[in-house]
């Protein structure tokens, strides 16, 4: 009898240890331990440029809902000012990455893994060998990007490495903004209902700025404009037509516009090889969710 409860003892001593902690808790310690820059885990200096950032007011702390808001100024705003022109990117030039791909393998056979926001995404970057994929679809990959996203130190990451600086001169001084985007991420509009009112990219918008929004857009990115519409179950059809009617409406202003000072005539009355040249400088892409 004492033998059989020694070996049981040595049967369940030498079970796998579960580990039953949050999967954003086991990846982002997987993560910071494979990636290291001069020795140190790359957290380190993600925590130095957070500072910075929280310093001069861009977030508020470094919370995912903090990420979630910078991402979201991403896509509304090109400068922003800052007392200082150090960027993530220039602090981890020297980033030495040790086997990442163990780490997703550490929490896939969870059952919160399969749900969450971070499968969804990994699906559109990763391939099933664990390479970067040669070509990613950005617009869907952005749409995809929520508040449960930036749990995972990695899509942290990828905001911070989209700052860049930008020198500006002022009446008085030289000063510094940092610039976002380097043409990683599409700039959109996106519109949503809300309890029944409009937000454009989380701003209270009327109607009435539907078409100056959209016709700037459409000037500025041009080929690479896009809008997305998100409604509510109780959203009026008449609400989400009306919308998609002054999207329509700038882009056939601009492109009338741009007839005139390029054909000297109207859109409506260019040969149609000038219409495709139009056409393919001033077309948009619309999502409707």
């Amino acid at each position: 009898m004492k033998k059989v409860f020694i070996i049981l003892i040595l049967i369940f001593s030498c079970k796998p240890k579960i580990d039953n902690r949050n999967i954003d808790i086991i990846y982002n310690e997987c993560y910071n331990n494979s990636v290291t820059v001069n020795g140190k885990p790359i957290s380190f200096y993600r925590n130095q440029y957070e500072n910075i950032l929280i310093r001069n007011n861009v977030m508020k702390d470094n919370s995912p809902k903090s990420y979630f808001e910078l991402y979201n100024i991403l896509s509304e705003y090109e400068y922003i000012d800052i007392n200082s022109n150090y960027v993530f990117k220039d602090s981890i030039k020297n980033m030495n990455v040790v086997d990442i791909s163990k780490c997703i393998p550490l929490i896939k056979d969870k059952i919160e893994y399969k749900k969450s926001i971070f499968n969804n995404i990994i699906k559109e970057i990763i391939t099933e060998n664990g390479n970067v994929k040669s070509e990613i679809d950005y617009e869907k990959f952005t749409t995809l990007i929520n508040q449960e996203s930036f749990e995972y130190d990695y899509f942290k990451e990828i905001v911070l490495k989209l700052i860049k600086p930008y020198s500006f001169k002022t009446e008085n001084n030289i000063g510094i903004k940092i610039k976002f985007f380097e043409n990683n991420f599409p700039k959109g509009l996106k519109f949503e209902f809300k309890n029944g009112t409009l937000y454009c990219n989380n701003k209270k918008i009327k109607n009435s700025e539907i078409f100056k929004l959209s016709k700037k857009q459409i000037e500025n990115e041009k080929s690479n404009s896009f809008f997305s519409i998100k409604s509510e179950k109780t959203t009026s059809f008449l609400n989400f037509i009306k919308i998609r009617n002054e999207i329509s409406k700038a882009s056939e202003f601009t492109k009338d516009k741009k007839a005139f000072e390029k054909y000297k005539k109207s859109y409506y009355k260019l040969e149609i090889k000038e219409k495709n040249i139009i056409d393919s400088l001033y077309n948009y892409r619309l999502e409707i969710k």
